[in-house]
């Protein structure tokens, strides 16, 4: 499994960088030589880091390869459908109280009303 290019993760280069500056430089080449050629290391301090990034590369060529056989077909007959929007939306019930407010709010409209109404029919007559 030759590959052309792996990806290298943040996550990788701060693993790599907790270890001692001898090691460093194994650890970077077995994690470029699995994710390019699929080579394992053969042992030592090495191994942990190239464990640590081993199921991302694993998880990266999955994709590579499920891209190259084409990915989703085009004409699929089956597609999910989106579910009915059919639920309305319910409005709250006034409460109890707000109905007694708004008669009696009502209640002194009408008789302001009806004075106004009163006062012009006077104005009228005079």
């Amino acid at each position: 499994m030759k590959r052309e290019a792996v990806v290298f993760y943040r996550s990788f280069a701060e693993a790599v960088k907790q270890l001692p500056t001898e090691s460093q430089l194994e650890a970077l080449w077995a994690i470029i030589d699995y994710g390019l050629n699929g080579t394992e290391p053969k042992g030592g301090l090495s191994t942990a880091i190239y464990l640590m990034a081993k199921p991302q590369i694993d998880a990266n060529n999955r994709r590579y390869e499920n891209g190259c056989k084409g990915g989703r077909p085009k004409n699929q007959t089956e597609t999910k459908q989106k579910p009915n929007d059919n639920q309305t939306i319910t409005k709250q019930k006034p409460k109890e109280k707000d109905k007694e407010k708004k008669k009696d709010k009502n209640k002194y409209l009408n008789t302001d009303r009806k004075k106004s109404e009163l006062e012009l029919k006077l104005l009228e007559t005079n």
